[in-house]
């Protein structure tokens, strides 16, 4: 299994975006398994109900999946739910995720 490597902030592996995206709240490191590449990918984050209807799982799924198809990087956590089944559709679909995974400090 990978090693896990540590991206602190000045990094040039850090994702800039999150950096823009969270202004002054982005974590200072990131712990990260895996293809570092995805970081830097075209990337679309899902998030929902951990006791989602089934419409929303197929509704996120079908979604996960066109993303995937397209190139882009599915990301999201690793709750039951529209995060498990959109991760399952992209990789189905042939494409990668990102698993999201909070930790305080």
């Amino acid at each position: 299994m990978n090693a896990t490597q540590v991206l602190a902030m000045e990094s040039p592996k850090y994702p800039g975006r999150l950096v823009r995206a969270l202004i002054g709240r982005a974590p200072k490191q990131l712990h990260c398994r895996g293809n570092l590449e995805l970081l830097l990918s075209q990337t679309v984050g899902f998030s929902g109900s951990r006791q989602a209807s089934p419409k929303g799982l197929e509704v996120a799924s079908s979604y996960a999946a066109q993303f995937a198809r397209e190139g882009w990087t599915v990301a999201s956590g690793y709750a039951n739910g529209i995060d498990l089944a959109s991760h399952r559709a992209a990789l189905a679909a042939g494409g990668s995720t990102i698993v999201v995974l909070p930790h305080a400090t």
